[in-house]
């Protein structure tokens, strides 16, 4: 078996990869000006592809990671507010109640078809709060 792609099989890539026949049988690739012709080992273009595929993974990463910290931010912000506004949970109890009533708030904005990631943001800062409470206590501290 050939490495060498055949006519039938640059047509079936040619859809999936943007791949651009031209009159004189030669194939590029998005905007790469370098054609690829007919028969041609296709290394150099798999080369190009992986590359792109690697810088976009990248760049999801990138923007992945930027939300995650600008969410975890957001959470513990909301987290030493309550805290300084309220204080300390009074007991488990008290803690289960604000939870809920945030759950509870951010369920309403979702019956209403309208999301509210805020409310979600509420509740983690109140559940970080409570984890950080409780194993402070656990550990003999405040």
């Amino acid at each position: 078996m050939s490495d060498m792609l055949t006519y039938d099989e640059l047509e079936s890539l040619k859809g999936r990869w943007r791949l651009y026949l031209t009159g004189n049988r030669q194939w590029y690739y998005q905007n790469d000006p370098v054609p690829y012709t007919l028969g041609e080992d296709f290394d150099r273009l798999f080369k190009h592809i992986d590359a792109q595929a690697a810088e976009v993974e990248r760049l999801k990463r990138v923007v992945s990671n930027s939300i995650e910290a600008r969410v975890d931010a957001l959470i513990r912000g909301e987290c030493e507010q309550a805290f300084q506004k309220f204080g300390d949970f009074n007991s488990a109890h008290e803690l289960y109640a604000v939870l809920k009533e945030e759950l509870d708030e951010f369920w309403e904005s979702v019956r209403h078809n309208k999301p509210d990631a805020w409310e979600l943001v509420q509740v983690a800062a109140v559940a970080r709060r409570g984890v950080i409470q409780m194993t402070a206590s656990s550990e003999g501290g405040a």
